[in-house]
């Protein structure tokens, strides 16, 4: 008889087949229940070694022996029978329906949307390197999602000189382009079947959505505003927030025109919606409008109706998880605080999870249904210099250490740097003498300060801070303190100053639909009288007076596009020059002499002059020169440099040139974290 032939007649492929069914079904039973049991992590490896170690054994028992009606007996006639098996088919059915009621159960608890009474198994963490041809390495992943299933990370970033979203799945190391997405901005959200994603186009200012594996993008609505953050419901509509209106807009997936839904307090503003998950419900942050930068924001909810529920929460970049827990932003970290998804409202003291959290316009992490929480360190990005400029492109380094900052500025001595650096409380206001090498931290509290401003005479240092966008001052005369100058109805951010220091131009942001910035003049003296400049539906910011005070330069989108010009001073009606000629300029800068005008583009990411024509009886400019890229240095669509008229250098914020440190950190099961 040849070996196969003996093979089958003692049934070794029979066993084989059955002991692989059996395997099979244990394993599921032991992956259901692990978690709901809360059994160590290694149990269902022990279970699976086991079964792979039994497999052969089994075989060598199937040549060896046989079941017959009579029992196990040794294979041949002659062997006697050993003692027979008797199996009570009741006790058998008995332990079958045990057995599928315990991977019922265990499914069912697992997937409860209210379970936080148990914590869940062994918090487990690792870090993910962005790949090395990722441009500007301190702009990548400057938003993180993962997908509801938590099988995939999404981020941003540039590749060839191209903004691209890519994608990592967990099982693989590979990070992969999303073809569709060339062009996308910080704002996207993948969809609850964590199939496709929705994203905006800085190309064409549109939302558009494709497959989360690529594909061709199909359009659902045009916002033509920035937009930093969306969220992708349940019922398949798409909440963000551009800068345009202060309050929520939502569109349907499937497309359609954008509509309008929730409106909120005068010098207000609603940000960072997201979706809670299985409802209708919103939580999202309430706080004021323009900058989003670490401010005392409030944590709200939103029913289907629009109406509006406060929480005792503040901070900002709200998510509520599967299992009933929200999770925010407050002082450099995530918190955590038990939610309950039938009554939406929360319950018990947040619990911290995680610092060294990155922000920059809201909290870089998200959150899976499956408990999976990705965010981006703070810390890994490395620090930042202070850095001279010369027309150039050459640097000279300054005394300032390394750290964290944004809105530099010089004094008009070019003795002094105001600066905002950030600290555990958030961004504080510092200034730097240079002649002294003495430093001096004005505010110590979590509100953001931004936009300082030196006087004329260096006597006075303004700057935007508080959760209104009050203009605040220090005063160097002799007093050496910080007062607060205005009590706006609207955020005003100090934008330029007169030569004789007595008025103040800034920029409002006032929260109304269908209003842009205006430019309004402030005066300075006891009475604070105030008047608009400049007020109509467009955007006109980031004012600068030359320095003989006759003439304004200032960005307006007036054409379509951000553009820089210029007006006389204080007859701002009579004439208007358009100084950029490639769209998307800001921040315009003037000379110590008054005849070149400097500006940022940031479309290519270049510092440009522009000549001011004399030559012509009426006011005129040459054709703006390009001067060095700014692809190294800090900016993000706002006033990130300063000129120093006295050394005719550029002071600018220098970002790490490699990056070599983890960027992103995956967690799984971080509701272990949470205090029970």
């Amino acid at each position: 008889m040849s070996l196969l032939a003996e093979i089958k007649r003692r049934r070794v492929f029979r066993l084989a087949a059955a002991y692989a069914v059996v395997s099979w079904v244990i394993v599921q039973i032991v992956t259901a229940i692990e978690e709901p049991l809360n059994l160590p992590e290694w149990f269902d490896t022990m279970v699976i070694v086991m079964l792979g170690l039994g497999f052969p054994i089994a075989l060598m028992l199937s040549w060896a022996y046989d079941i017959t009606p009579d029992g196990i007996v040794k294979d041949g006639a002659k062997q006697r029978a050993l003692a027979p098996i008797q199996f009570d088919y009741g006790k058998v059915a008995l332990g079958a329906v045990l057995l599928l009621g315990a991977f019922l159960l265990g499914n069912f608890i697992k997937d409860s949307p209210t379970s936080t009474s148990q914590p869940k198994s062994e918090l487990r963490r690792f870090e993910i390197s962005t790949p090395s041809d990722f441009e500007n390495p301190r702009n990548a992943g400057r938003q993180i999602a993962v997908a509801p299933d938590g099988q995939t990370i999404v981020l941003q970033a540039t590749v060839n000189g191209t903004s691209q979203l890519f994608r990592r799945r967990l099982d693989s190391i590979e990070v992969l382009p999303i073809m569709g997405t060339e062009g996308a901005g910080r704002g996207f959200a993948i969809s609850p079947d964590s199939k496709s994603i929705a994203f905006v186009s800085l190309t064409d200012r549109l939302i558009k959505k494709v497959s989360l594996s690529g594909g061709i993008p199909t359009p659902l609505v045009d916002v033509g505003r920035l937009i930093s953050r969306i969220s992708w419901g349940s019922d398949d509509n798409i909440v963000y927030t551009d800068d345009s209106y202060v309050g929520l807009l939502r569109v349907s997936a499937a497309g359609s025109p954008a509509s309008k839904f929730s409106v909120p307090e005068d010098g207000e503003q609603h940000k960072h919606a997201s979706y809670i998950p299985g409802s209708d419900w919103l939580v999202f942050a309430i706080g004021n409008p323009g900058f989003s930068v670490r401010s005392a924001d409030r944590i709200a909810l939103m029913s289907p109706d629009g109406v509006v529920q406060e929480t005792s929460l503040i901070g900002s970049s709200p998510r509520v998880s599967q299992d009933g827990y929200l999770i925010y932003f407050s002082g450099n970290a995530l918190w955590a605080v038990a939610f309950d998804l039938d009554k939406f409202e929360i319950s018990g003291d947040p619990s911290p999870l995680v610092d060294d959290i990155y922000y920059s316009f809201g909290a870089h992490f998200d959150i899976s249904r499956e408990g999976t929480l990705v965010h981006m360190r703070d810390s890994a990005l490395g620090n930042q210099s202070v850095v001279w400029v010369d027309h150039r492109g050459i640097e000279e380094v300054t005394p300032l250490t390394t750290g964290r900052y944004s809105f530099p500025t010089i004094s008009p001595d070019g003795d002094m740097i105001s600066i905002t650096e950030v600290n555990a409380n958030g961004p504080d206001l510092w200034t730097h003498s240079l002649s002294r090498g003495e430093a001096t931290q004005w505010t110590f509290d979590t509100i953001r300060e931004t936009m300082p401003l030196w006087s004329p005479d260096g006597a006075y240092l303004y700057f935007e801070a508080g959760a209104t966008g009050d203009v605040f001052r220090v005063d160097f005369s002799g007093q050496n303190d910080v007062e607060q100058i205005t009590d706006a109805k609207a955020s005003w951010y100090p934008s330029s100053i007169t030569p004789d220091g007595r008025y103040l131009i800034v920029d409002e942001w006032n929260g109304s639909e269908g209003d842009g910035n205006n430019l309004g003049v402030l005066d300075l003296s006891e009475d604070r009288d105030f008047r608009y400049l400049m007020k109509s539906d467009y955007r006109e910011s980031h004012a600068r007076l030359s320095p003989d005070g006759t003439l304004l330069a200032y960005m307006s989108d007036r054409s379509g596009a951000l553009e820089v010009y210029v007006r006389p001073y204080p007859f701002v009606d009579e004439q208007s020059f358009r100084v950029s000629v490639s769209g998307d300029c800001w921040s315009p800068r003037w000379s110590a002499d008054g005849r070149k005008l400097y500006y940022w583009d940031r479309d290519d990411e270049t510092i440009y002059s522009v000549q001011l024509d004399t030559t012509s009886p009426a006011l005129s400019f040459a054709v703006p020169v390009a001067l060095f890229n700014t692809e190294r240095y800090q900016f993000e669509g706002i006033t990130n440099y300063d000129y120093d008229r006295s050394r005719n250098k550029f002071l600018m914020i220098k970002n790490p040139l490699v990056n070599t440190a983890v960027e992103i950190v995956y967690t799984e099961n971080w509701q272990s974290l949470v205090a029970h």
